[in-house]
């Protein structure tokens, strides 16, 4: 059952890749976007930069397993970010 569940958040969050690049706006009014990336969170935080060169916060930081990222088939944990720019 717990491997179901495993299963399941690593598709969910697999889905918020189709989210990738596209503008949203955030808690307090200003631009956001979901990044990922694989690993640890830290490792999302160059793409965060090129999408806010001004500065980013991070309103909602989720993360699973996933077995296949951006084309490529490997098992690790993978974060999904949701930051905000600072303006």
């Amino acid at each position: 059952m717990k491997i179901a569940a495993v299963i399941l958040l690593a598709v969910m969050l697999s889905a918020c890749g189709l989210n990738r690049g596209k503008q949203y706006i955030g808690p307090n009014g200003r631009s956001a976007y979901y990044v990922e990336c694989l690993d640890r969170p830290e490792n999302c935080y160059p793409e965060a930069q090129q999408r806010c060169p001004t500065g980013f916060g991070i309103t909602r930081l989720d993360s699973g397993l996933t077995i296949s990222f951006r084309g490529e088939t490997k098992l690790a944990d993978k974060y999904v970010m949701l930051i905000e720019c600072k303006e």
